[in-house]
């Protein structure tokens, strides 16, 4: 076990094996697709009104006001505001400029387990199996992440004429 903290004699080894292993689960899983409720979806659709608070908010935001009668201008903005594609493209534009926030980080470090089995041990009370510790710390230069910040910039930018 080159590299790695032999702690094959102790509690300790222990206790380390277990925290290595419960940070090993701290990845956080993808996000499962969420079930489609047809119900509430059309709840949704049917509670749209001109009268929204929210359109009006929208329209106030473009400059534009809702009326009596309305102007095909408030009109316009206000299908643009309901239209689900437009909605998408917002959504994939806010991911990708979260995206853009987290290609600069840098990578923190792993830490791994590591278990060793040796048949045959050089103190007969010694136990066979040895367990350890190793830190991997991710090493990438300033360049690498600005790579990946550029290519996030240029997707969120790519995405953002999406939603105009």
């Amino acid at each position: 076990m080159i590299g790695a903290l032999d702690l094959a004699a102790s509690g300790l080894a222990r206790g380390l094996a277990v925290a290595a292993l419960a940070a090993g689960g701290c990845a956080a899983p993808d996000a499962a697709p969420r079930p489609v409720d047809a119900a509430a979806g059309a709840d949704r659709l049917l509670a749209r009104s001109l009268a929204d608070p929210e359109l009006a908010r929208f329209l106030a935001a473009h400059g534009l006001a809702p009326g009596n009668p309305w102007t095909l201008d408030a009109l316009a903005a206000a299908a643009i505001h309901y239209d689900a594609d437009i909605a998408l493209a917002r959504a994939r534009w806010r991911s990708a400029a979260a995206a853009e926030a987290a290609a600069g980080r840098r990578r923190a470090p792993d830490l791994l387990p590591e278990l060793a089995w040796d048949p045959r041990p050089e103190d007969p009370g010694e136990s066979p199996l040895s367990m350890g510790v190793a830190v991997a710390f991710p090493v990438a230069g300033g360049a690498a992440r600005a790579a990946r910040r550029a290519e996030a910039r240029a997707e969120a930018e790519a995405l953002a004429f999406d939603t105009m």
